[in-house]
């Protein structure tokens, strides 16, 4: 399921930007976040959660929402991740 560990400011952005993207993708499919629950194993509450980037999905669960999705999950991952921002 999902991890709630104490995590820094970029892991927080990146986790932000992968439910962001999976939102956007279960939106543009017209799904509801019932049908990826189903699907993944989740309830549609911790859909939510993942989406808004308040938990962590495991890979095993983002494997299978993004095979649910027909997303790449590496290119997903990629798009995530941002350079630091040095100070």
């Amino acid at each position: 399921m999902g991890s709630r560990l104490a995590i820094s400011q970029s892991e927080r952005r990146f986790y932000v930007r992968v439910g962001l993207q999976l939102k956007g993708a279960r939106e543009s499919r017209g799904l509801s976040q019932i049908d990826v629950a189903d699907v993944v194993g989740l309830t549609n509450s911790m859909i939510g959660y993942v989406e808004r980037g308040r938990t962590r999905a495991s890979l095993f669960l983002l494997v299978r929402w993004c095979a649910f999705l027909e997303l790449d999950l590496a290119q997903l991952l990629a798009q995530a991740v941002v350079p630091e921002e040095k100070p």
